[in-house]
């Protein structure tokens, strides 16, 4: 209930009517309309591109099983922005994340410097709404894509072996920023603090089961080794981020989490030495937590 009324909110924000009720001061005798959103265009939507630079922590988890990927995350974020009219606006953006991972899993044991990184495309329209001269919220909504490859190829310290795997999310990104005035550091710039909730259309998940099947029996005959695909149709994210600009620049921290529910199960099937084995899995309920810094320059 909360997704659909948050969503239904958001959705009627975009669409607001196009003007905002005009406004007499003692200033303004002539009872002449003063339109809010020309008072401080700085902290109108603007069409530009950004680059960004970000170092944070990465950490996922699988609880059922123990399981933890932990390690450093270091990426790089480029935006274009167009406006389309005076209010509304249109983005989009192409993150990029690499950083070898830290694996550790109660019953399987443990591994380093495995690889780990991921790319996020979203696209998405908002309209700026002006509250007063020094505030600005811009709802927004869109389309994402979120695609993670993971190589967990090797063996553990308890002789576990491991195997690569590839997730896609695709999802619709429901948010806000608030934009306002700030004076820091005898820098006069403007704090964008964006809230962003990202409902999950459908998770697609593939494992290369077959990596672990072929190291595991390496020694032997092996005619089928099947890989398994799962599917995710429940989870959602939540992003967070405080931006100071400045000039062209920009600096501040981020937070990033998803929690994705079970996949559907799926079978695998292997033949070694002639002896069929056929085996279930799923893609256990699943977190991921980012939190960094980004650094950023706009044109």
């Amino acid at each position: 209930m909360f997704k659909n009324k948050a969503t239904y909110i958001l959705v009627g924000m975009l669409f607001m009517s196009n003007h905002v009720f005009s406004q007499t001061t003692d200033a303004n005798p002539f009872n002449t309309s003063v339109d809010i959103y020309n008072l401080n265009s700085k902290l109108a939507t603007k069409s530009e591109y950004a680059i960004s630079a970000l170092i944070g922590y990465y950490w996922y988890a699988e609880p059922t099983l123990g399981l933890d990927h932990t390690g450093n995350k270091y990426g790089i974020d480029f935006s274009a922005t167009k406006k389309i009219s005076d209010q509304y606006f249109i983005n989009g953006s192409l993150l990029y994340k690499d950083g070898a991972v830290d694996y550790s899993a109660t019953n399987y044991g443990t591994a380093s410097g495995q690889a780990n990184r991921y790319y996020e495309l979203s696209a998405t329209f908002g309209k700026d709404i002006a509250l007063n001269a020094d505030n600005y919220i811009s709802p927004y909504i869109g389309l994402g894509y979120r695609n993670l490859y993971h190589d967990a190829r090797g063996q553990t310290t308890l002789g576990a072996h491991g195997y690569r795997r590839t997730q896609e999310y695709y999802y619709i990104p429901i948010g806000v920023n608030h934009k306002t005035s700030l004076n820091l550091l005898k820098k006069q710039g403007v704090l964008e603090s964006t809230v962003e909730y990202d409902y999950l259309l459908v998770g697609k998940n593939n494992t290369k089961y077959s990596d672990a099947i072929y190291a595991g029996y390496s020694n032997y005959s092996i005619t089928r080794a099947d890989d398994l695909y799962f599917t995710q149709k429940s989870g959602f994210g939540v992003k967070l981020s405080s931006i100071y600009k400045f000039d062209q620049w920009s600096i501040g921290p981020y937070f990033n989490y998803w929690r994705i529910q079970n996949s559907d199960t799926a079978s695998a099937v292997y033949v070694v030495e002639g002896s069929t084995t056929t085996s279930s899995f799923k893609e256990p309920t699943n977190t991921t937590m980012e939190f960094g810094l980004k650094a950023g320059f706009r044109f």
